[in-house]
């Protein structure tokens, strides 16, 4: 077995009030979750928001934006530390528009899920974001692998948003960030070989 990934290559942020550095990680490699870990599961902390304590890097909390990532869905882009009133309750969040084509408000304090709506057009991995556990409800044709067919899914790796900057505008309270429309063949290679180097 072969596996490995979860970098941080882009952004972190930094909230000196609750001394909490935030990191974005990046996908699974090889990128079919069948290879990584036959038995399946999340894959901890791969395509994830991390919150770590400034002072000796222990893990706070992490919100994982792509369960079990087998599309290269990295959530390794910007993230905007905000403080906004929502529902009339002030509340202090970190942003976030992943590969996934989802836009994430998450508590960033106590990781607390509070939103996940779509940003991108055309995306065909997943249906939605759940709204009580925060979860993507991923389409029936998104898990390609053993026993699964290959699938035309969007967006592709090269993301619905990818490093490109986005920007909070305090005046009209609105993110601003670049999107794209991409998809991609996903299938699985069945006789998938490993070669060290």
């Amino acid at each position: 077995m072969v596996g490995g990934g979860g970098s941080a290559w882009d952004t972190f942020a930094f909230d000196p009030e609750a001394n909490l550095v935030y990191v974005g990680t990046g996908n699974g490699a090889p990128r079919s979750r069948d290879v990584r870990g036959p038995g399946g599961g999340d894959n901890l902390y791969l395509s994830s928001i991390l919150a770590l304590n400034a002072d000796d890097g222990e893990l706070v909390w992490h919100y994982q934006t792509t369960p079990g990532d087998n599309w290269d869905y990295t959530a390794t882009q910007p993230m905007i530390l905000l403080d906004l009133t929502i529902y009339g309750r002030e509340r202090k969040v970190i942003v976030q528009a992943p590969k996934n084509g989802f836009f994430f408000v998450i508590n960033r304090l106590t990781r607390e899920f509070i939103s996940g709506r779509p940003y991108a057009d055309a995306l065909t991995w997943a249906s939605g974001i759940d709204q009580q556990t925060g979860r993507p409800i991923e389409t029936p044709e998104a898990r390609y692998g053993m026993n699964r067919q290959g699938a035309w899914l969007s967006p592709g790796p090269t993301s619905a948003h990818n490093w490109r900057p986005m920007a909070w505008h305090l005046v009209t309270g609105l993110v601003y960030l670049p999107d794209q429309n991409t998809q991609v063949y996903y299938e699985m290679v069945m006789d998938f070989r490993y070669t060290l180097g």
